[in-house]
């Protein structure tokens, strides 16, 4: 308790256990509806975050509740503790070997990438040492600039629509649709 005693008017830290310890506490478990009525009862819809963490269903069942309740998924934020195995890369016809170059750190790399191999795949293979943390799609570390081209993501558990359209890819999950240029940020 802690962090309440410190930050009393920071945060409220609410405990609900589907088993409780007091048998005289009713069993609670985070559901969408629950989860509705928690958010209308305490947070102010001025300037919210919300950050994720625990199952992979039960952070699907929060981020779902509140878009469906009007908050910007730009402001809804996931942390996967548990990475499943990485997702099989995306379907791609072409198997053309691609072009990639990649700006890092005031350097300049040029590779040669070909489908089913991803971009970080290839970068790593060519000693390119692009950073990187679980290889699934789910942490942005992993996340670059798309200069020019084209990338396929097979997976995107981080990325928002506004990401996307800025030009941000994910390379662990990415595929090189057409010749591309990448900025490591």
């Amino acid at each position: 308790m802690l962090l309440q005693e410190g930050y009393r008017d920071r945060f409220t830290i609410l405990e609900l256990f589907s088993q409780p310890a007091n048998h005289q506490l009713p069993p609670k478990r985070l559901n969408n509806f629950l989860l509705e009525h928690l958010v209308k009862k305490y947070i102010e819809r001025t300037f919210v975050q919300f950050y994720l963490c625990g199952p992979a269903l039960f952070m699907k069942m929060a981020e779902f509740t509140l878009k469906t309740m009007g908050y910007d998924p730009s402001r809804i934020f996931k942390e996967n503790f548990v990475i499943d195995t990485p997702p099989p890369p995306a379907f791609m016809i072409d198997a053309e070997p691609k072009k990639v170059t990649i700006y890092m750190k005031h350097n300049q790399y040029q590779l040669q990438v070909k489908y089913p191999e991803s971009i970080l795949q290839a970068a790593l293979k060519h000693q390119v040492h692009l950073p990187y943390s679980c290889r699934g799609g789910r942490c942005s570390t992993c996340t670059v600039r798309l200069l020019a081209g084209k990338i396929k993501m097979s997976i995107n558990d981080v990325l928002t629509e506004k990401d996307i359209e800025a030009g941000l890819a994910l390379t662990c999950v990415g595929y090189a649709e057409t010749d591309v240029v990448l900025q490591v940020e």
